[in-house]
């Protein structure tokens, strides 16, 4: 087995990454196929055409090699899939890797925003079909509404805000592969139950909330019908009824200052 040091790739020109990746293919086919060395006219061909593909790919970019682990991952190709990985991993630097960490950092904490945003305005909407006796009933319903309105607004940046950071970075190398807790067979359920159930929420209680799209208490969805199934966070409403109380709006982020005095047309 040879490891090829993504750093010293990251700090070479062309020419010596492409004499690096044929002396790694010609060795790789030696070893592999245990070939005679006195085969050198093959070895040097076939290490030249596996380095060329090599090279191919490492210029058109990682998202080559991100679709042909995709393809290989659809047809059940686990052995091809590992390689096509651990070429993609070898080709990607360690300034790289960490970029891929910082930006899927960032696509986390807009994922989780926008899904207590959506808690929250479900829990709203079930407030405003809950009838009061009390005589400030009227103006309590005002602010509700002018709250839900705010949230819409909030998930509309919060929104725009996760869908550039794919559009901008869905290209760049291997970034998949450094996001923590995600499987490429079961993303949803590796990333946040565990979390979902160490924090009390409803995979904790297993009432269900997170098996099923969130919905109000008419039975409509929220204002983000395409996220649908979340865990929780510390907008649920129903873990927020069952604790008997709400905890600080810590995870609303920058959206609920710079919109916090917009308005809707």
């Amino acid at each position: 087995m040879f490891y090829l040091n993504s750093s010293l790739l990251a700090t070479t020109n062309d020419s010596t990454m492409w004499n690096l990746a044929f002396i790694v293919a010609f060795m790789t086919v030696t070893s592999i196929f245990q070939i005679p060395i006195t085969s050198l006219l093959f070895h040097a061909l076939v290490a030249t055409i596996l380095a060329l593909c090599v090279q191919v790919a490492h210029r058109k970019g990682r998202s080559v090699l991100w679709d042909l682990e995709l393809y290989c991952h659809r047809n059940s190709y686990r052995k091809r899939r590992y390689i096509v990985r651990c070429l993609a991993d070898a080709f990607t630097s360690d300034q790289d890797k960490e970029k891929q960490r910082e930006i899927m950092a960032l696509i986390h904490d807009y994922t989780k925003t926008f899904d207590a945003l959506l808690q929250r305005d479900l829990y709203l909407r079930d407030k405003q079909y809950i009838p009061s006796d009390s005589s400030n009933h009227d103006e309590a319903l005002e602010e509700t509404n002018k709250e839900i309105d705010r949230i819409w607004i909030q998930m509309g940046v919060n929104a725009q805000n996760l869908a550039d950071s794919y559009r901008l970075y869905r290209d760049e190398p291997a970034w998949v592969r450094d996001y923590p807790m995600i499987s490429l067979s079961h993303p949803f359920k590796n990333s946040g139950e565990l979390e979902c159930m160490m924090r009390f929420g409803c995979c904790f209680a297993e009432c269900g909330c997170c098996e099923k799209p969130r919905r109000d208490m008419k039975g409509e969805r929220g204002a983000a019908a395409g996220r649908g199934v979340v865990h929780c966070t510390v907008e649920c409403g129903c873990c927020i009824q069952r604790r008997g109380f709400r905890l600080p709006e810590e995870v609303m982020g920058e959206e609920s200052k710079q919109t916090e005095n917009w308005e809707l047309d």
